[in-house]
Formats: structure tokens, sequence, C-alpha cells
């Protein structure tokens, strides 16, 4: 990312983060739907970086840097 989110907004970035994280656990207790999201995964990522990018005002990669994994990792936010 080329450019940081205003100190100010902070918490609300990672509060939504957090309630995104929260969903999809409960949601991939579902090895299905865990799977179906695996394979969906670049497709979501693209569809969801023009908005992110509009919301938030940061370039943001055209190809997603982070594993599932990472991104549902609780201790982890990017940076």
């Amino acid at each position: 990312m080329t450019q940081r989110i205003r100190p100010y907004s902070l918490p609300h970035w990672t509060d939504e983060i957090d309630n995104f994280r929260l969903e999809l656990s409960l949601l991939f207790r579902s090895q299905v739907i865990y799977n179906h999201a695996l394979e969906r995964f670049g497709y979501c990522y693209q569809k969801a970086l023009g908005k992110a990018s509009r919301k938030s005002g940061l370039t943001l990669p055209v190809d997603c840097p982070w594993t599932i994994e990472k991104i549902l990792d609780e201790d982890w936010f990017p940076g």
C-alpha cells in the first residue's frame, strides 16, 4: 500500500476487520463453505478491490498478497 490510513479512522477499520473475521469464522465451520471460499478467493478479492480503494483512499495491490489464513488470523492486521 502506498498510502496510510488516517490515524483517526484506524479504530473504525480494525473494528470492521474484527467483525468480518468473526462472521467468516462462523461460516467457515462448514468445510464446504470454507473450500468454496478458497476456490473463489481471488475472484472475491478482485470484486472488493475497487470499493475498498475508493472507501479507504488507498492504492491496494492488484493481486492479494496475503493468504486466506493470514487474513483470518485475529492477531494480524495489514500494515
